[in-house]
């Protein structure tokens, strides 16, 4: 985690405080939400929506999108570290699903050896 990142985790926890909200998960809906949900995770849904409506409210209608980060995210880990299974998946196919760079598959050698076409 790099400090930019812990800044906004420090924040997300400090603002459920304020709010007083109790729950396992970092984001929660807002207090103005009903009682049931506020503890509830934030649905994708919900953020898109919200990103949008920011975006118009600053005149900036249509021109900023947000993009899911995690098949950057676990293909820098796989860059840095190599092989691992730090984005959870149980399966090798949705490993490589999540993964933006395929490593290089094991191919037939075309080098020839110099020393088996002295012998001949």
């Amino acid at each position: 985690m790099n400090a930019e990142l812990r800044e906004l985790v420090e924040w997300f926890r400090e603002w459920k405080r304020t709010q007083q909200i109790i729950s396992p998960y970092l984001m929660v809906y807002p207090r103005y939400f009903d009682f049931r949900s506020r503890t509830k995770p934030v649905k994708h849904r919900f953020i898109q929506q919200s990103w949008a409506q920011a975006c118009e409210d600053a005149g900036y209608r249509g021109q900023y999108q947000l993009r899911d980060l995690r098949k950057k995210g676990l293909t820098d880990e796989f860059l840095s570290q190599g092989e691992n299974n730090k984005g959870g998946h149980e399966t090798e196919a949705m490993r490589k699903h999540y993964r933006l760079i395929r490593p290089p598959e094991r191919s037939k050698s075309t080098l020839k050896s110099l020393r088996d076409a002295e012998e001949r």
